[in-house]
């Protein structure tokens, strides 16, 4: 996998080594949240689970049905609904992946005009 790689042009060593050690600090940053972040993101995850989706979708029908919206407006409402929830599903999964490929992996690199 590969890491982000920043060249500094055209800028003084002392210019270069302050960026560095800027993207050092987002780095090690990065680094001490990931495990907090993956495990938030597992439990977001977890409320995706089949079963408690499909609890979901029923019940958001169920309760529009019995407030007296037509069964056809329920049903295109309770699809939207679900689609909405794995779309959120779908960002979710993509800021893991970006956590477990990215974190900690910056590189800068001092380039001379």
């Amino acid at each position: 996998m590969m890491g982000m790689e920043i060249k500094v042009k055209g800028k003084g060593v002392r210019e270069g080594e302050e960026l560095k050690e800027i993207l050092d600090a987002v780095a090690n940053f990065l680094k001490e949240i990931k495990e907090p972040l993956q495990d938030l993101i597992n439990t977001v995850l977890s409320a995706f689970r089949g079963d408690k989706l499909g609890e979901e979708v029923a019940s958001f029908y169920k309760n529009l049905v019995d407030s007296g919206v037509p069964r056809d407006v329920a049903s295109k409402m309770a699809e939207s609904f679900l689609e909405q929830r794995m779309s959120i599903l779908d960002v979710v999964g993509k800021l893991s992946k970006l956590v477990s490929e990215k974190a900690g992996r910056v590189e800068v690199k001092r380039e001379e005009e």
